[in-house]
């Protein structure tokens, strides 16, 4: 009995009614269709790497299409990091999985969408005797908190830890192996995408952000972006510019009731004060 390919259809966030018209549109044409079982799920960028949505994909069998209003790298990227295997697109020499990744934008065609679909479709189920019966599609429960933080192309990612070192927030750590760790992803201050910008390999993406190049379109360029540290704090003792992101990130802190992280901060910036920079 061949196996349906799983189709993830990630909510767009409230404000854009387009792409909302484009979703439920695309859900209503799916539904029910041959071969295909469709799942429709909070915006994925938003959703806890180990909540009870991410783990019901990662227990999802065989390819899949991931419908998102993210840049597909974006969207790749959100899912292995939450533990989601596979390779994007077409299977490599690997057994791993396919997962494409097709996005949702106000100028995006329905028809063009659900034709990459059928042809991804009909591709796994060539060998087929019989396509499966459509599943039918499932509706999220509830919305997810809008959230910010960075996510890391792992195939970009040379491990310099310059955005370890520049991050005042606590964001990022090293693991056993001494690799870069997304540690504390909602420490992150939410439309700051400093990080992403002096990234030497161009890893590091804002899936929200407006910039192309930073929200992880492979075709925007990524001059302009990158910003060499060196550069960056040249004319400029590092530990005054620390001192004026701290007493910022502390007054943002201060006017939300959120002492506690001010006090991590302050310590942060304390300790920093004291390196010979």
């Amino acid at each position: 009995m061949p196996e349906n390919i799983s189709v993830i259809l990630s909510e767009p966030r409230p404000d854009d009614a387009g792409v909302q018209a484009l979703a439920d549109s695309l859900a209503g044409r799916l539904a029910g269709r041959p071969g295909l079982s469709l799942t429709r799920v909070p915006n994925l960028y938003d959703l806890e790497p180990g909540g009870p949505v991410m783990e019901s994909i990662r227990r999802l069998e065989g390819d899949l299409v991931v419908l998102s209003a993210l840049y597909p790298r974006a969207t790749f990227w959100t899912l292995k990091t939450a533990g989601v295997s596979g390779c994007l697109g077409e299977r490599g020499e690997s057994d791993e999985r396919a997962i494409w990744c097709l996005r949702l934008h106000s100028g995006a065609d329905a028809g063009e969408i659900l034709g990459q679909i059928d042809r991804i479709a009909s591709r796994a189920h060539a060998a087929a005797t019989a396509p499966a019966p459509g599943g039918q599609p499932v509706r999220p429960s509830a919305p997810a908190h809008q959230r910010w933080y960075p996510v890391i192309d792992r195939q970009r990612c040379s491990g310099c830890l310059e955005c370890l070192n520049f991050c005042l927030f606590g964001v990022y750590g090293v693991d056993a192996a001494g690799g870069l760790l997304i540690e504390q992803p909602d420490a992150c201050r939410a439309g700051c995408p400093a990080c992403s910008r002096i990234c030497p390999e161009g890893a590091i993406m804002f899936p929200q952000h407006v910039d192309p190049a930073i929200a992880g379109d492979d075709k925007a360029s990524l001059e302009g972006l990158k910003l060499d540290l060196s550069q960056l704090f040249a004319g400029a003792d590092p530990s005054v510019m620390a001192a004026a992101e701290r007493d910022r990130a502390l007054a943002e802190a201060s006017a939300n009731g959120d002492s506690e992280r001010g006090d991590q901060l302050d310590d942060l910036v304390d300790e920093m004060d004291e390196m010979d920079l």
